[in-house]
């Protein structure tokens, strides 16, 4: 996150897209090539943990950090 937030800072980007529009430069469309990196990891992360909650609300009776304590 903090290497999307770095980018949209430095190109001041305050639109609702994640990397605003494409670069045009090669230096900055290596910026946004790392930038993109960041972001498609951060969705898979988020992709991955949302699966994993639902995993864990769908098994009856598995112990959880709540219902243990």
């Amino acid at each position: 996150m903090v290497t999307i937030a770095a980018y949209r800072d430095r190109y001041d980007i305050t639109g609702t897209q994640p990397l605003g529009s494409p670069a045009d430069t090669t230096a900055d469309r290596a910026d946004a090539s790392y930038a993109r990196a960041a972001l498609d990891h951060a969705r898979r992360l988020s992709t991955t943990n949302a699966a994993w909650q639902a995993a864990d609300r769908d098994t009856p009776g598995r112990p959880t950090i709540e219902r243990s304590l």
